[in-house]
């Protein structure tokens, strides 16, 4: 389970997204990520766009947790490896960009069901962006805590 002050992060972004949700928190993060962070890109129709941050210690592994408009996954390189796997109960792609390396960049978006915006404005979408990436953990690691996330704000 995260921390307090990890709880405290989400808590913080769910209560200024008054207009999006579901807000989807971790209920599961590898042990070793012991250090926490957030960026905010700003508000956007009323959400807040999120990035949270898990390292460990050493800044050898990294765990980033991101909703909203904002984040441009990198390309995949020419030995990179896409495959479809099961994430909340829909299939979405996970791409590793060196898939000989177990513990090189993970990454995966989708669209979670929801709203992002007020409903009847121009801006509404009837879902929430979300992201999750990860170097220096398992691919495993980063699906289980794919598939451990929760709805904190619906």
């Amino acid at each position: 389970m995260p921390t307090s002050e990890g709880d405290a992060v989400w808590d913080w972004i769910a209560a200024n997204s008054l207009e999006c949700g579901p807000i989807l928190r971790p209920t599961y993060l590898p042990p070793s990520l012991n250090q926490l962070s957030l960026d905010v890109a700003g508000q956007a129709r009323g959400c807040i766009v999120f990035g949270v941050n898990y390292t460990d210690s050493a800044g050898e592994a990294r765990l980033l947790i991101g909703g909203g408009p904002w984040f441009n996954p990198p390309l995949p390189g020419a030995g990179s490896l896409q495959e479809q796997v099961e994430v909340r109960g829909t299939t979405q792609i996970l791409s590793l960009q060196e898939p000989a390396d177990p513990l090189g960049v993970a990454y995966m978006t989708w669209l979670e069901p929801g709203r992002w915006g007020k409903p009847g404005s121009e801006w509404y979408e009837d879902h929430v962006e979300y992201y999750i990436f990860s170097k220096g953990l398992p691919k495993e690691e980063l699906l289980k805590v794919a598939n451990a996330l929760e709805v904190l704000h619906p």
